[in-house]
């Protein structure tokens, strides 16, 4: 089963940098609630065909691996 997660937020800041950092691995446990790990896989870290291992806690501990699927620099970020 699939499910969408669609989350909107006001910056003030320009968009290039905003995208920066929400597309930076490293920054997304700062960001992304329940996030303890988000680690690439591969040297490939950014962009389409990333893969990461993450590790989250929304109650219980989730171990995954995701990959970026869709990716439009300063545009769109998608996961599965």
């Amino acid at each position: 089963m699939a499910t969408d997660v669609d989350i909107i937020e006001t910056v003030n800041a320009p968009l290039d940098v905003t995208f920066a950092y929400v597309a930076n691995y490293r920054t997304i446990p700062e960001w992304m609630f329940g996030v303890k790990k988000f680690e690439p896989v591969t040297d490939k870290d950014y962009g389409q065909g990333s893969v990461f291992d993450v590790s989250l806690s929304l109650g219980v501990p989730i171990n995954t691996r995701i990959e970026t699927v869709e990716f439009e620099d300063g545009q769109v970020i998608g996961m599965d």
